[in-house]
């Protein structure tokens, strides 16, 4: 009999009384570790919250460890920081006690540093301005609550080339005494971006991009200081910030790393859409409480820059459809609303917030690639030209074409057939018979036109160039002296006038038969086109009620490229630049979010209850697609108790950024095997995986569950949601004719990028085969 294997305990135990040991030594070893230590002031000593705040600012999305020094009160801190160059563990400590609590740094562009009074001012940018240096805030403008770190944490060293002197690294100021009023009406509360701040904190750290990115949040906070207080400065300050965004472009020109370049272009960009509407919604010297009166659904409605802001920052901060909908809402309220300026302000915000958020562009060599070939056509002619019988045999060779036609405004193109009828007939004519050959060259050709209500076809035309020669000829009277030469002669000369006759009559009946088969043949191909778009594509967006909004079309010689809208009045479009696809590209395709979004939130899931069956079946009927709902059901009938209710809005939301497919599901309540959660998100990540030409969606990472869950409620939601979202499940989000289909031979994906928000798909020439690459 096999003896049962013994663990011994007393080594575990010994590691456990080192711990401790360690543990009730370490105070010691960090006090002599501070001694040896070189000196100097660092970040923790520098970035303390003073004891007079209540309670330190939210945390950002990503998080900061807040850590704490001291616990008990201790005395105010000092108007100055002085660190000894050699300073002793008890001097370096004494600062740090006045505090109650220290966090690490906040980030640097979100924390732009503002000197007190009674030091320097900092030098300005070195760009020319109307007002030469920054200027100072107004005296009625609140005081800077940020205050320099000491000498050794900034400032940091310049790029070679920047055109910026570089900010410190910040902490916040005490909070003082509001300003005494002057007597004018409150201006309202600038909202600060806060999500645009993190967007330069990526940048302020790069020592190539940081003073741009520091002087920007700079900038931008001066001006929120010059809105609140009505200072006059706020349009020296606006031209300053234009100039700064305008230097982006040369900056990532100069910039080798090209990632870091996207984000500064993408940092511009979002700069740029907020700079345009600050200076169209603020007016210099005005409180932020002035606005717009607009006209609404039962009575007018005042809408304030504040408001307007504040909704803005909001929906930039979460991206969320229940804060896009207040947006879109003062979209509608403005195009509907009288006046020149009005209108003027609502196609700026519109181009900025509604923008197209589905853009698809293919070359017409693709388009012609899956026209497929035909074959020669060989048959029997038996027909009458000028009323005499015709017989014989022809072969019809043809090849279909669809060219493109500029246009800057539409889709434009022409689909077109040019052939070749080769004939050998023989024709009687009383006692003569004739035996020819006739090529008769065709092109018949119909315009086109795509949009989003369908396609619109124009009449077909045709063109037909016939030419026949006598191959020979004989009569009845070829035996008979001196008769049949002069039979023969006549015959010929008979022959000759009635060619032109009879080639017309040939031609317009080789153009008959063309256009009947033409239209027979392309009106069946473009109608099983026009069905499968009606009931793949418009027919499910019909039922969601999101009907595409054309942004713009056009038409080069090369491809056509439309931008559409996906999106309800009560919706918003793209907001972020769109990845920008390969030259050589066959077909691109770029979507945003938001069009992913908008379409979720038709579906009709927020605040309704489904299990798992009938929620398959739902979205089998929702999208048309009945093959969704044939697996209906768990396969092993493990989750058929499943009932999940989602929250009354966003209950399903897709962001795409940093090559992730992130899905979050919120949920009200769901209960399994008589157990019910509620409220409680569950969040999803998938990456794409490219095989040949197909792309599939593999799930990355866990699953996350947030809400308040404890450790059992944990473990039996992440089985669930691992069923559901299951590891091995992938989604293929290509059709699988890209990968089966001869036509496609030759080429390859060449981009797949999923950053900001979007979804950029491309397919182009396989540089492995040069072929392809010819054509």
């Amino acid at each position: 009999m096999e003896r049962a294997r013994f663990e011994p305990t007393w080594p575990f135990l010994c590691v456990l009384i080192g711990l401790f040991v360690l543990s009730a030594l370490s105070p010691r070893a960090w006090q002599r570790a501070m001694e040896d230590r070189p000196t100097g002031p660092t970040l923790a000593t520098a970035a303390m919250l003073s004891p007079e705040e209540e309670e330190p600012d939210p945390l950002p999305d990503e998080g900061l460890d807040v850590t704490l020094l001291a616990s008990s009160p201790l005395p105010a801190a000092e108007a100055e920081w002085t660190v000894a160059e050699k300073t002793p563990l008890e001097v370096a400590v004494e600062p740090i006690g006045r505090f109650e609590f220290v966090e690490p740094a906040p980030k640097l562009a979100s924390r732009v540093v503002e000197l007190p009074a009674a030091e320097p001012e900092p030098p300005g940018p070195v760009l020319p301005s109307r007002g030469g240096a920054v200027p100072k805030p107004d005296q009625h403008a609140p005081e800077s609550e940020w205050l320099p770190l000491p000498a050794l944490v900034g400032p940091m060293a310049m790029a070679a080339g920047a055109a910026f002197d570089p900010a410190v690294l910040p902490v916040r100021r005490p909070k003082a005494d509001p300003p005494e009023s002057d007597g004018r009406e409150p201006s309202g509360t600038w909202p600060e971006p806060e999500s645009f701040y993190r967007m330069l904190d990526e940048l302020a750290w790069d020592c190539q991009t940081g003073p741009w990115a520091r002087e920007v949040a700079r900038l931008v906070r001066a001006l929120g200081r010059a809105v609140d207080g009505r200072s006059p400065q706020f349009e020296t300050i606006l031209a300053d910030l234009n100039e700064l965004g305008n230097s982006a472009d040369k900056l990532a020109v100069r910039l080798t790393d090209r990632a870091l370049a996207t984000r500064l272009l993408r940092a511009q960009h979002a700069f740029g859409r907020r700079l345009d509407l600050w200076q169209r919604a603020v007016r210099p010297g005005k409180p932020l409480s002035g606005g717009w009166t607009l006209a609404g659904r039962t009575s007018d409605q005042r809408l304030t820059a504040v408001d307007l802001l504040e909704r803005l920052e909001k929906y930039e901060s979460t991206g969320l459809n229940r804060d896009a909908q207040p947006l879109a809402e003062i979209c509608r309220l403005l195009d509907g609303s009288a006046g020149k300026a009005n209108q003027t302000f609502n196609r700026r915000l519109q181009t900025h917030y509604r923008n197209a958020n589905l853009r698809i562009a293919a070359t017409g060599i693709l388009l012609n690639e899956l026209i497929p070939e035909r074959e020669p056509e060989r048959m029997r002619v038996s027909d009458t030209v000028l009323g005499r019988p015709v017989y014989g045999r022809s072969t019809n060779q043809s090849e279909v074409l669809l060219r493109l036609i500029p246009d800057p405004e539409r889709l434009r193109m022409e689909l077109e057939v040019e052939g070749l009828f080769s004939s050998q007939t023989t024709s009687l004519a009383g006692p003569a018979t004739f035996y020819s050959n006739s090529k008769a060259a065709y092109r018949a050709w119909r315009e086109m036109e795509l949009g989003t209500w369908g396609i619109h076809i124009w009449p077909t035309r045709v063109a037909v160039n016939n030419n026949t020669w006598l191959r020979s000829w004989e009569t009845n009277f070829d035996g008979v002296p001196l008769v049949g030469a002069l039979a023969h002669s006549v015959a010929r000369n008979q022959h000759e006038r009635n060619r032109p006759e009879a080639e017309r009559e040939v031609e317009w009946k080789v153009a008959s038969r063309v256009k009947r088969q033409f239209d027979e043949e392309s009106q069946e191909r473009l109608e099983k086109l026009s069905d499968l778009l009606e009931q793949r594509l418009f027919a499910p967006l019909e039922r969601m009620s999101l009907e595409p909004v054309t942004v713009s079309s056009e038409t080069t010689e090369e491809r056509i490229v439309t931008r559409l809208r996906l999106a309800t009045d009560d919706q918003l479009g793209s907001s972020t630049p769109r990845p920008e696809a390969p030259t050589d590209s066959l077909l691109s395709v770029q979507a945003h979010q938001s069009a992913i979004n908008n379409v979720f939130e038709q579906l009709d899931l927020d605040g309704n209850t489904f299990t798992l069956a009938e929620l398959r079946r739902h979205l089998a009927e929702r999208l048309n697609r009945p093959e969704m709902a044939e697996n209906a059901g768990d396969a092993d009938g493990e989750q058929d108790d499943v009932t999940i209710t989602f929250a009354d809005r966003d209950a399903v939301n897709v962001r795409l950024d940093e090559g992730q497919v992130r899905i979050t599901l919120a949920v009200a309540e769901l209960t399994a095997s008589a157990r019910r959660w509620s409220d409680f998100q569950v969040r999803v990540f998938y990456r794409p995986e490219v095989e040949g030409r197909t792309v599939r969606l593999v799930r990355d990472e866990v699953i996350h569950l947030i809400g308040q869950l404890n450790l059992r409620s944990q473990i039996a939601l992440r089985g669930i949601f691992s069923k559901t979202f299951h590891k091995d499940r992938h989604w293929v989000i290509t059709p699988e004719s890209l990968e089966t289909d001869a036509r496609f031979s030759g080429t390859a994906i060449t981009q797949l990028a999923l950053d900001d928000g979007w979804v950029g798909f491309a397919l182009g020439p396989d540089p492995s085969d040069s072929e392809i690459a010819r054509r």
